[in-house]
């Protein structure tokens, strides 16, 4: 697959395997990676192809919103990495962080 000159969204982009694939995606020389996760703990990049936004991709809304954004200010997404976890047990969601220093290990 040909990377080069491409826009990339990789969710779930801040940390774990989103943000692996996403550097090893970098190696490629994309046009733009824009890394989705719910959140940004101040994780910042000397690297201008890499865009971080924060998205909730629960939400419809949210994601329909992130995918229009995307396409005005980078052009046409080429590679959507559809990576973000969530865990549903009824009617609780707990975001999956498993193999994470940090995280609650399920």
């Amino acid at each position: 697959m040909e990377i080069k000159h491409k826009v990339i969204v990789v969710t779930g982009g801040a940390r774990g395997i989103g943000l692996a694939v996403a550097n090893r995606f970098l190696l490629e020389k994309p046009k733009k990676i824009i890394l989705v996760d719910i959140k940004f703990n101040e994780l910042k990049f000397d690297d201008k192809k890499l865009i971080c936004k924060e998205c909730d991709v629960t939400n419809e809304d949210s994601i329909n919103a992130l995918i229009d954004e995307v396409n005005r200010e980078y052009g046409l997404i080429d590679i959507f990495c559809s990576n973000a976890g969530v865990l549903s047990l009824g009617m609780n969601r707990y975001p999956l962080m498993i193999g994470t220093k940090t995280g609650t290990y399920m």
